[in-house]
């Protein structure tokens, strides 16, 4: 079987094949092929560690080709960027957006990764994602469960 990879700075993808023998009509035998993907993709330590606890359960992105390739029920492998440490993650909802403005008007800022008493603020994003990015991209909420 060949299995494409697929890396960049924060992200890497693994397919693995769950495989069945089927039989058609004719006794003729193929193999069918259900992927599931598993993403890799590098946090700092505070979004890595409000991850682990459970309070953050939105990973915000910009909606880019790599991000167009996270499919409910994915796993999102993180790691944590200073000790190393990975959490595993299921993919339960993927919220698309025109820009981080629109996506913070849209969910409560603790699951978003901040702490009750922040000020949640969509420019925060600029330091990851320009607004011509934004524009062209778009921007996803991965909503996301540890498992």
């Amino acid at each position: 079987f060949g299995v494409k990879r697929i890396t960049g700075d924060d992200y890497i993808i693994h397919p693995l094949n769950v495989c069945d023998i089927l039989a058609d009509s004719r006794n003729e035998f193929y193999l069918r092929s259900d992927i599931m993907k598993i993403h890799e993709m590098r946090l700092h330590d505070d979004p890595y560690q409000k991850i682990k606890s459970g309070l953050k359960t939105i990973e915000m992105r910009l909606y880019d080709d790599k991000r167009k390739l996270i499919e409910v029920g994915d796993i999102i492998e993180f790691e944590n960027r200073v000790t190393l440490e990975k959490i595993r993650t299921k993919v339960v909802n993927l919220f698309l957006y025109n820009s981080f403005s629109e996506l913070y008007e849209k969910h409560d800022k603790v699951s978003l990764g901040y702490n009750k008493e922040d000020e949640a603020n969509p420019s925060d994003m600029e330091q990851y994602y320009s607004k011509e990015e934004q524009n062209m991209d778009g921007v996803v909420g991965i909503n996301i469960t540890l498992i």
